[in-house]
């Protein structure tokens, strides 16, 4: 895979929770949010471990969306799989063009296609 800056990094995550199912969507989300807010509570990585065991992100989605953690997890497992290589596909056909004006050496315009 060709490196990609942060930026690009989120652009193409974006877009590949966008591509995924409603479901799958709305679950990798859930669980994603909740991964976060346990982040942002921690105070080192041996809490944020701590936490994720007595909160586990699975089990209240399970718990939210109706389905047992079983489902969850095999659901989130194919939706990261997707989003994996949906953001592995996008880097290794990104291509950055330079419309730079030729003649004025101080004007550089690259612009990114995807």
């Amino acid at each position: 895979m060709n490196r990609a800056s942060h930026s690009e990094m989120e652009f193409f995550h974006r877009r590949a929770i966008r591509q995924l199912s409603i479901k799958e969507r709305e679950i990798y989300l859930f669980i994603i949010k909740k991964e976060n807010q346990l982040v942002d509570i921690a105070i080192s990585e041996n809490h944020y471990l701590q936490l994720m065991k007595e909160n586990p992100p699975f089990k209240a989605a399970a718990a939210h969306f109706l389905l047992d953690e079983v489902a969850i997890k095999q659901l989130m497992d194919e939706a990261q799989t997707k989003v994996d290589r949906f953001i592995e596909k996008s880097c290794n056909q990104r291509k950055w063009i330079n419309y730079s004006n030729y003649n004025n050496k101080s004007n550089y315009n690259y612009f990114f296609v995807y």
